[in-house]
């Protein structure tokens, strides 16, 4: 059970720190700026403003849609095998609806102003770069690190690792 449970609340409270921290400002900035992108072409700041806070592509929905396999699913694979393969595939299923919620509660918050106009002037340079060299071809793996994927992969090992010897350790700091 704590091993379903610990990773559980590993995550709850990575989500109330991001939501406490200015990251989640300017998340929603980000997002705004991108819809604003995708919608129009361009980034001005009234039709930022009009746009929502959460996005379809974010990692929040990829990450919840596989989340509830790292997370739960894993170590019930061997006790209760169809059990896992139902939380994994429910999780794949309601990733958009649960990515939303998430996003909307707790991973992004309304940008204030500063976040908007630091969002707009990436988003400017983005949108610059990408008219000089519309046709410029990435490889794979040039594309996976730009998606962020080996950092996110790294992020979890090490944060696995970090959690696994803070809970080996745990009684050593409380006994002192």
């Amino acid at each position: 059970m704590a091993g379903v449970i610990v990773p559980i609340l590993s995550f709850a409270n990575f989500l109330l720190v991001l939501r406490l921290s200015p990251l989640s400002g300017y998340h929603a900035a980000e997002h705004k700026v991108v819809a604003a992108i995708e919608t129009y072409g361009r980034v001005e700041m009234d039709e930022v403003l009009a746009m929502p806070r959460a996005h379809p592509r974010c990692g929040t929905v990829l990450l919840l849609g596989v989340l509830p396999g790292l997370l739960v699913a894993y170590p019930l694979v061997q006790s209760n095998a169809s059990l896992a393969a139902v939380i994994a595939v429910s999780g794949w299923l309601l990733r958009y609806r649960v990515g939303y919620f998430i996003q909307q509660h707790l991973t992004t918050k309304p940008p204030t102003p500063a976040q908007l106009e630091a969002g707009i002037r990436a988003g400017r340079l983005i949108t610059s770069l990408w008219t000089r060299d519309a046709h410029r071809r990435v490889t794979v793996v040039q594309g996976l690190w730009n998606r962020g994927l080996p950092q996110l992969l790294v992020g979890v090992v090490l944060g696995q690792h970090l959690l696994g010897v803070l809970m080996q350790n745990l009684h050593l700091w409380l006994d002192w």
